[in-house]
């Protein structure tokens, strides 16, 4: 199996994806499931590279309203905060403290130093909100599939003169002419790729 294979799961009562492992395309059905998966999503161990991946992802369609990343952090959050209350907000107090006090602002100091002028693409932007924080000189664009912050980071990019494209990662990227851009940004994204790979070559 090398290829990415969508079909219906009876037992999940959702759509899903079979995929072999993104790295070395290993066939990894009949391997243990690992036992820090959740509900009905299945992580694996590649035998070959020793990757490890889900198996079963929602197809990208579902990306866009049924499993985007706003519904589903916040989700998230709420069962944090029922399974460990307590860990969940001294760990909410922490970051709150830590974003007012002492900002990282590490994208945009590895942005500004690899890319001082042009355009600069970021691939699963979310809201966009670093766009705000950088340098005339650099003119903001953006992939992001998600339906509910897609607007707002359109606002900011074309307040800089660049745009979003509504789409998912390998689709969105075709948008943008060969030698267009000066610099691509996938920040806490590619984790979240089914086809990681492929979107490595796409923007190389």
């Amino acid at each position: 199996m090398t290829a990415t294979i969508c079909e219906s799961n009876n037992t999940a009562s959702q759509p899903v994806c079979l995929r072999s492992c993104p790295v070395c395309e290993a066939d990894n059905r009949t391997e243990d499931i690992l036992t820090s998966s959740r509900d009905h999503w299945e992580l694996k161990n590649c035998k070959r590279c020793g990757m490890v991946y889900l198996e079963n992802p929602p197809p990208v369609g579902a990306l866009v309203d049924q499993y985007n990343w706003t519904s589903t952090f916040k989700e998230e959050a709420i069962r944090r905060q029922g399974a460990r209350p307590m860990l969940s907000r001294i760990s909410g107090f922490w970051k709150r403290w830590r974003g007012r006090w002492l900002p990282r602002r590490k994208l945009e100091r590895l942005i500004k130093h690899h890319v001082r002028s042009g355009n600069l693409l970021d691939i699963g932007c979310g809201t966009a909100a670093h766009f705000d924080r950088l340098p005339n000189s650099i003119t903001p664009f953006g992939v992001e599939i998600d339906s509910q912050t897609v607007d707002v980071a359109r606002q900011r990019a074309q307040k800089k003169g660049g745009d979003i494209v509504h789409a998912d990662a390998l689709n969105g990227i075709k948008h943008f002419k060969a030698a267009s851009l000066n610099g691509i940004v996938m920040h806490s994204f590619l984790e979240h790729e089914v086809a990681p790979l492929e979107l490595l070559l796409a923007a190389r």
